[in-house]
């Protein structure tokens, strides 16, 4: 079967790989974060600042990467994300909890906006979507 569909194979096998990029990212962003505010290191500066480093350089890798991966392959991995908004509200609103904060609010906006786009440049026929 992959042989006759080698093209939804490759599809599908670039949007798996790219679509783990955002959460090297924001873990990368998240260690940077919590050596800069010193959260839970206490009285520990040594390990502190090497966290500061490590951080800062797989935060900028991981940039790096969703850059290399094509900005058009990184965008069609909304296609995956945007939906399971879905199932973030509901989980939230069977707890009874609020369903977002502002700055959550604002990034599902984003997604959805950036998930539309991709599915417009999908149906238009734009080739590099």
């Amino acid at each position: 079967m992959v042989l006759f569909k080698s093209s939804s194979y490759q599809f599908l096998y670039t949007i798996a790989s790219v679509a783990i990029l955002p959460a090297y990212v924001c873990s990368g962003a998240y260690a940077l974060k919590l050596a800069v505010t010193g959260e839970t290191y206490g009285d520990a500066r040594l390990a502190r600042g090497r966290d500061l480093v490590v951080g800062a350089i797989s935060t900028l890798y991981g940039l790096w990467l969703c850059y290399a991966a094509k900005p058009s392959e990184l965008l069609l991995t909304t296609l995956l994300f945007a939906p399971a908004t879905l199932v973030y509200v509901l989980a939230r609103r069977e707890r009874g909890l609020r369903l977002f904060t502002l700055s959550e609010a604002l990034m599902a906006a984003i997604l959805t906006a950036f998930c539309a786009y991709a599915l417009w440049r999908r149906f238009s026929g734009d080739a590099s979507a």
